[in-house]
């Protein structure tokens, strides 16, 4: 990977990071205030209660998934840096 796409990757991470919490506020703003007003539900539930539990739990298994899929790219960048040289791999390393 050349050092440019490694920092297009690393701004798309970034991207992805600062959109999860926008998304968030534009889920949850008109929902929250939709609490206040009543409305139906389900079992005894209000349906905005629902919706917001859901988006919010919906939420925190992206941030989940972001954060785990960056950890692991971080990961396979640190170990292809750390990696021996081949012709050092094959006689034993350095001495």
């Amino acid at each position: 990977m050349t050092p440019n796409e490694a920092r297009a990757r690393e701004q798309r991470w970034r991207d992805a990071a600062w959109a999860l919490p926008v998304a968030g506020v534009v889920l949850l703003v008109t929902p929250v205030v939709a609490l206040f007003t009543g409305g139906a539900g389900l079992f005894g539930i209000p349906a905005a209660f629902i919706y917001v539990f859901s988006v919010w739990i919906g939420l925190i298994g992206c941030a989940f998934a972001l954060a785990r899929r960056r950890l692991a790219a971080h990961n396979d960048a640190g170990a292809a840096r750390q990696s021996p040289a081949p012709d050092a791999a094959a006689d034993g390393g350095p001495s």
